[in-house]
C-alpha cells in the first residue's frame, strides 16, 4: 500500500499495526523453535548449519539496509517507481504546520509557527446553508508580485493527482479549481499534464514557506480562497494582510470566479462579480498574528 498509493495517515496506520503484527509472529516463531536453535548452538549438534548460506544472506541484507539509509541502487531504482516519486510533481500537501478539520457547512485551518504552538494565521469558513453537494476547495497565500507562498488546504480528493473522480464522475484538478492550479503551475513550472512550462517556475528566492510573513513585521501577503460548487464556475475569495494594520481579524471579499470569457485564458480570475451565479460562502474571517 504505501509502494502503490499516495502516502496518508491511514496508510501509515496500517502499515505500523501490520509491521508490528510481524514482528510479534516472528518473536512467537523464534521462541517456538527454541529448542531447534538451541540444539543447533549445541557443541554436539550433529545438525549441520550452512554457514556459507547464512554469511551470504547477511551480506545481502545489510547491503540493502545501507542501499536503503543512503539512497543508492537498487533501492533508489526501486523508490523511483513507487506512486509518490512517479507523481511528485501532482501531489500537494499542505506545510506539517497547519491543521485543519473540515465539516460540511464549515471549515478551519491553522497555521501554528515555527517550533511551537502559537496560532500565528487562522482561516474560518462558513458555508452557504442552501448548500447540498460536496464542494472542492483550495486556500493559499500570494505574496505581493502575486506568488504562490504556500498552500494552506486544498480538497484531500485533490491532493495527490491531477485526475481524480468528482461527483461520481472523471475530472481534472483544473476544471474543479483552474485559478489556483494555474497558481500552482506558475510555482512549479510543471502543467497539469505534467509536462514542463518554461516559462513558469519558481524564482531562485522563494521560500516556498509562510514562515518569514507570520511576523508582526513581516511582508504583506494575500489570502486567496477558491471553492467549486457543482454546476458553478469556481468562486475566488480573497483579504490583504498586512501587518501595520493593527487589527486581528479580516474578512474574506468575493473577488471573482474561474469564468472564461472573450481574451481570457483559463486559470484567470474574472473580476465582474456581477456575474457570479452562486455565492457559497456566508462568511471567511481570517484571523492573523500582529
Amino acid at each position: 500500500m504505501s509502494y502503490a498509493l499516495p502516502f496518508d495517515i491511514d496508510i501509515a496506520r496500517v502499515h505500523i499495526v501490520f509491521g508490528l503484527a510481524t514482528l510479534i509472529l516472528i518473536g512467537l516463531h523464534l521462541v517456538g523453535k527454541g529448542k531447534y536453535f538451541k540444539s543447533i548452538l549445541s557443541s554436539k549438534s550433529k545438525i549441520s548449519v550452512p554457514k556459507k548460506n547464512l554469511i551470504l544472506i547477511f551480506v545481502i541484507w545489510f547491503a540493502l539496509l545501507i542501499a536503503s539509509i543512503k539512497n543508492a541502487a537498487p533501492a533508489k531504482q526501486i523508490i523511483n517507481q513507487s506512486y509518490e516519486s512517479r507523481r511528485a510533481h501532482e501531489i500537494v500537501r499542505p506545510n506539517p504546520l497547519i491543521q485543519s478539520l473540515a465539516e460540511k457547512k464549515s471549515h478551519n485551518s491553522t497555521r501554528i509557527k515555527n517550533s511551537n504552538q502559537q496560532k500565528a494565521l487562522a482561516v474560518h469558513l462558513n458555508f452557504n446553508e442552501e448548500l447540498k453537494s460536496k464542494l472542492a476547495l483550495a486556500i493559499w497565500a500570494e505574496s505581493k508580485a502575486g506568488t504562490l507562498i504556500e498552500t494552506l488546504y486544498i480538497s484531500p480528493e485533490l491532493a495527490y493527482s491531477e485526475k481524480v473522480t468528482w461527483e461520481g464522475e472523471q475530472t481534472e484538478r483544473q476544471n474543479l479549481l483552474p485559478v489556483w492550479r494555474h497558481r500552482y503551475t506558475l510555482l512549479t513550472g510543471i502543467d497539469p499534464n505534467g509536462e514542463l512550462d518554461l516559462a513558469s517556475g519558481a524564482t531562485s528566492n522563494h521560500s516556498f514557506s509562510l514562515e518569514k510573513y507570520l511576523k508582526t513585521d513581516g511582508d504583506e501577503y494575500a489570502l486567496f480562497v477558491e471553492i467549486k460548487e457543482p454546476g458553478f464556475d469556481s468562486v475566488i475569495y480573497s483579504t490583504y494582510v498586512d501587518h501595520t494594520e493593527k487589527k486581528k481579524y479580516r474578512l474574506l471579499e468575493i473577488t471573482g470566479s474561474s469564468k472564461v470569457i472573450e481574451d481570457t485564458t483559463k486559470g484567470s480570475i474574472n473580476y465582474d462579480i456581477e456575474t457570479i451565479e452562486n455565492r457559497p460562502l456566508d462568511l471567511g474571517l481570517i484571523e492573523s498574528l500582529n
